[in-house]
């Protein structure tokens, strides 16, 4: 008694191509993809920018705010950490975004519009006790934006789940 034969690999017409394709492609697809960087890189730097704008811009990437990341495994790894170090943050913000939205369905005399308008001002004023930019400003924009979004998600949640009660 043998060991018993080793199993042949199926041949593939499709695979065989698809190998082939990818094998004589993948250069090709990396010098494009050079190329058009390239062209997006001399059509952006070729757009005039005022003098005021230079000088803010020039502000910003002093401040650390604009960083040229060009090896996206670097930024998702980034990302990752960030999410990991702060998930309690995570975590707290949206049971905040859920409640209040939760909270501001209690008024069923109030349209959609009005009970979104309640949560984002409940959110935005817990947010700005503790300290977060909510007025003005870039930063006030990107919060709020940010907190309209999520709202708009456990709306579409709760509602997907049958948890608010429509008049």
């Amino acid at each position: 008694m043998g060991a018993p034969a080793p199993k042949k690999k199926k041949w593939s017409l499709f695979g065989f191509l698809w190998q082939t394709a990818t094998t004589l492609l993948a250069p090709i697809g990396r010098i494009l993809g050079r190329l058009t960087q390239k062209i997006s890189d001399f059509y952006w730097n070729s757009i005039p920018l005022s003098p005021e704008i230079q000088a803010a811009m020039a502000v910003v990437e002093q401040e650390g705010f604009i960083q040229s990341q060009s090896d996206p495994s670097k930024v998702i790894a980034e990302t990752l950490q960030w999410f990991l170090a702060n998930r309690r943050k995570i975590l707290a913000f949206t049971e905040l975004i859920f409640s209040a939205t939760h909270e501001a369905e209690r008024f069923l005399a109030k349209n959609g519009r009005e009970k979104k308008a309640y949560a984002r001002e409940l959110v935005l004023a817990v947010l700005e006790e503790m300290g977060f930019p909510t007025k003005a400003g870039l930063m006030g924009a990107i919060v709020a934006s940010a907190v309209n979004g999520m709202i708009e998600t456990a709306v579409h949640l709760f509602n997907k789940k049958g948890a608010f009660q429509h008049q």
